[in-house]
Order: C-alpha cells, then sequence, then structure tokens
C-alpha cells in the first residue's frame, strides 16, 4: 500500500450514522440494566459486541501494521495511520504527543468521572523478517517481531466499538498510543512529561506472547497470565566503546586489536555477571568498528549490551560487577581507551494489586464469554500467579514515574496443537515471530470488558 493511503481511504469511511457495531438505545438500556443485576450474564451479552465485522477490522488493521513496521521513534506512517483511524472511522479527536497518540473516549452521561488508559505499542523491530506471510513488511529490515501490530490494530478496532457505544461505558477512557517501546526508556516518559497520561486513575497493557522460556516454553494461544508485584525487568542498553591507535594487521603481534578487546569482554561479562548471578542477563551485540577491512586494525569499536535484572538487589549487584570488569579491563588493555554509557533503561513494571484484581476479573469475563460462544480455542486459564519475565517494558514508567497504579496482562498467541505451534510458537524478536491471529477477538473483548466493568 502506497504512503498516505489508509485502510479507510478504499471503504467507506465509518460515521456515527453508518457504524457497524452501535447498538440501539432499547438495547443499551435494558444491558445497563443487565450488568447492574448480574454482572456476569450482563457482561457476557456485552462482549458480544465483539462480533465477525469487528474482528475482521482487528485483523486488516493488524496487517496493515504489520506491513508497515517501522523503528522506534520513527513511526511517522504507522501514527498517521492510527491517527486517521481515530479521526475518520471513530470520530475522535486524538492528540499527536512526544512519545505517542492519546485519545479519549467519554461517556456523556459521566461528566468528570476518573479516566483510566489502555496502552498499545507502536514500533517495531530492526529484523529481516522470514515468515512468508502476505502481510510480510514491505520495509527492508524492519520488522514486527514482538506483536505490537496485534496491539495496535487490537486496540485500534476495540476504540471503534467503544466510541460508538459510549453511552455504554462505566468509566471514561484514555487510548494511549506509544512510541519506541523496543528502546529503553520508550515513548512514556516523554508521553509523561508532555501531560499526556494527566488525569489517569489506572492504566492497563496488554502483550501477546508466542513462547517465553519463563513459561516453559510455546504459551498456548488464549490463556491469559499476570501476577502482582513485578512482572517484567529491569532492561538497559549499556553502550561499550573501545579506541586506540589502530594499524596495518601485520602489527597485530605487536598491537594486538580491539577484536580480541572485544571477545575479552564477551567472556568477562558471561563469566562475572551472567553465569553467578540468576537473577541477571547480559548479552554483548555484534559489535561496529572504524573499519571492516582484513588488513587494517580498527582504531575504534563498539557494542550494545543487553543488560537485565529482576530487581533492585540483582541490578545493583550486575552494575557492581560491570564496573569491576572495567577496572580490570584497564590494566590488561592499557593502551585502549575504554568509555561506558549506561543510561536508566526500562524499569520493573509493578502490578498494583487492586487495579491487578480488575484486569483478572476482566480476563475471566472474556473466558467465560468465550465459553458460551464457542469461541474458546484452549481450555479457559486465567494464571494469576505467573513467573516475572525478563523482558523490558517501558509500560513500567506509568507507576514508576507518575505514581498511576497498573497492571500488564499477558495473553498467549502460540497455537494449540503440535501442528500449530510449529507456526505460530516461534520465539519474540526472531525472523519468524507469527502469532495466531485467533487470538484478536480474546484481546478486543478484554479491553471492552475493562471498559463495561461496573
Amino acid at each position: 500500500m502506497e504512503k498516505n493511503k489508509s485502510l479507510f481511504s478504499t471503504q467507506k469511511v465509518l460515521t456515527k450514522t453508518n457504524f457497524p457495531f452501535i447498538l440501539p438505545s432499547s438495547t443499551i438500556r435494558r444491558l445497563f440494566r443487565q450488568c447492574a443485576r448480574k454482572r456476569g450474564y450482563g457482561m457476557s451479552q456485552v462482549l458480544d459486541l465483539v462480533d465477525l465485522r469487528v474482528v475482521e477490522l482487528a485483523k486488516q488493521l493488524q496487517q496493515w501494521f504489520h506491513k508497515h513496521a517501522e523503528l522506534g521513534w520513527q513511526e511517522e506512517e504507522t501514527m498517521e495511520h492510527v491517527t486517521l483511524v481515530l479521526n475518520d472511522g471513530c470520530q475522535l479527536n486524538p492528540r499527536q504527543l512526544k512519545g505517542g497518540i492519546v485519545c479519549d473516549i467519554v461517556n456523556p452521561d459521566l461528566p468528570g468521572t476518573p479516566m483510566i488508559g489502555f496502552r498499545a505499542d507502536l514500533d517495531a523491530l530492526q529484523i529481516q523478517e522470514k515468515t512468508g506471510l502476505r502481510c510480510a513488511s514491505r520495509n527492508p529490515g524492519v520488522m514486527h517481531a514482538c506483536g505490537h501490530d496485534f496491539h495496535t490494530g487490537a486496540l485500534l478496532a476495540t476504540a471503534t466499538v467503544l466510541a460508538a457505544n459510549r453511552h455504554l461505558l462505566a468509566r471514561n477512557i484514555r487510548l494511549l498510543f506509544t512510541q519506541a517501546e523496543e528502546i529503553p526508556p520508550g515513548g512514556e516518559p516523554e508521553l509523561i512529561r508532555a501531560r499526556g497520561a494527566d488525569g489517569l486513575t489506572a492504566v492497563y497493557g496488554l502483550h501477546v506472547i508466542t513462547s517465553a522460556p519463563e513459561f516453559g516454553g510455546v504459551f498456548p494461544t488464549g490463556t491469559f497470565a499476570t501476577r502482582v508485584g513485578n512482572i517484567t525487568a529491569h532492561s538497559d542498553r549499556v553502550t561499550i566503546r573501545l579506541e586506540c591507535e589502530g594499524g596495518h594487521a601485520i602489527e597485530v603481534r605487536q598491537k594486538g586489536s580491539l577484536t580480541d578487546a572485544y571477545s575479552w569482554w564477551v567472556d568477562k561479562l558471561r563469566a562475572e555477571i551472567l553465569n553467578p548471578i540468576p537473577g541477571a542477563l547480559v548479552h554483548p551485540a555484534v559489535p561496529t568498528a572504524s573499519t571492516q577491512a582484513p588488513n587494517i586494525l580498527p582504531s575504534w569499536l563498539e557494542f550494545v549490551v543487553s543488560f537485565r535484572a529482576v530487581d533492585r538487589e540483582n541490578y545493583e549487584q550486575a552494575v557492581c560487577q560491570l564496573a569491576r570488569i572495567a577496572d580490570l579491563f584497564r590494566k590488561v588493555f592499557p593502551t585502549t581507551v575504554l568509555t561506558i554509557d549506561h543510561p536508566t533503561g526500562h524499569i520493573p513494571t509493578f502490578n498494583d494489586p487492586a487495579i491487578s484484581l480488575t484486569a483478572t476479573q476482566a480476563a475471566r469475563d472474556v473466558l467465560n464469554w468465550a465459553a458460551r460462544s464457542n469461541t474458546v480455542i484452549t481450555p479457559p486459564r486465567v494464571w494469576t500467579d505467573c513467573p516475572q519475565i525478563m523482558g523490558g517494558e517501558s509500560f513500567g514508567r506509568f507507576d514508576h514515574d507518575f505514581g498511576i497504579r497498573s497492571n500488564y496482562m499477558m495473553i498467549g498467541a502460540g497455537g494449540i496443537t503440535d501442528d500449530e505451534q510449529a507456526i505460530h510458537g516461534h520465539g519474540h524478536h526472531t525472523p519468524v515471530f507469527n502469532p495466531d491471529e485467533r487470538v484478536l477477538p480474546l484481546m478486543l473483548a478484554y479491553w471492552l470488558a475493562l471498559a463495561m466493568q461496573l
């Protein structure tokens, strides 16, 4: 699809008069009475708003974002499309801020009611896609390999339902589409500084998971997972730069090479941090250098380390070890100049107990609805004490920087059968990452259940 052409540019624009998901006022009043009188039955009926049309819209949106993958802080076309859908498809008034897009959906009968946030992330990864999908990324070397296309597509499709039925809302909603989640500290700090989170009393996140080592491998489609307390980890990017005189390759015996120094660092990071500290993880990336020519000794070499820890204690222990390694390096390689840049990245996402209870109930409502409507595709399960994962998340900034209580929920998208898991169970950040699209109606229902809870 050419730039500036949107999903809505080739379809009839959805308006309040032709919107396919709006309910008759008599139905709205009946559902409100049912929700208030008997929560389970009424909620199940409300979730019937997730019909084939809105699911198809979510699929189209997800595929559009997948095809137009963009790296963090470069999501120009992505943000333009999100804004267009919210404007033309939902008749809403989104605001583009530094760090992302925010958009309020307000029940006119609930003025001044506390507002909660629903968040999705926008950016893709620097990976050459190898899925073979028809909607594969058209941008070479850039791919949605962490599910952000699912997050944004599902939340946008939900917005079309919420906007048309805003008088059903039990609380007012702010949609938050954040940039650069994959580049710590992400777009949340900028969005918060731009006052995009002002007025929020709680914020919710939802992430698809195909496979995770903490979960024992492939995570079955449709299983919800969360926990109270820290659910993600510290995640920093440490840049290490080595500099020397350089020279001709024939001088390697006399001068040594920065490639030797890089190998030394790789060994020490594993021996001093990765192996002895179970709650920490380091991974040095492939380095860049002043030259790739084999007959030249590079004059500088730089590499970035993924630096992670489950909690503050392990984090500080790993930071101390990194400093010790640096001191030792300067003794072993006295003629090499060492520079380390270690900015603060993602901090652990903390799930508030009360907000997590609300999120857990919404997930149970979804699975009850799915069972009744034959949408369920796996034995219903809401895992409320899942392990903490070593993944980092900018989502944690809402609570840490601004004191907004939050819950981060995960939902399985790795398939059910062995054959399905061979297709959908590949790990995150791989070139064959391909979540099961059957998770989309459950994601839609989850957001809707949170919005309609009384």
